[in-house]
């Protein structure tokens, strides 16, 4: 599965923002932590070049399978 960073974001806002503390904590531990995580993890690990098929899942209600290389 995957997500544009923006998409994931804007939907950490909806879905986190009453336990994180509102819409700019959100965003600031998302931008800070999870989305450098998430870039280092795809640097170093290239899951998507690896995996069989990818999941763009930007768009909820128009979900594009995204065959890759695979194994």
């Amino acid at each position: 599965m995957k997500a544009d960073f923006d998409e994931i974001v804007r939907r950490a806002e909806f879905r986190d923002r009453d336990v994180m503390g509102g819409v700019e904590a959100v965003r600031e531990r998302y931008r800070a932590h999870y989305l450098s995580g998430q870039e280092l993890y795809f640097s170093r690990c290239a899951p998507q070049e690896v995996a069989n098929v990818v999941i763009d899942n930007t768009d909820v209600n128009d979900p594009k399978p995204v065959r890759t290389h695979g194994r």
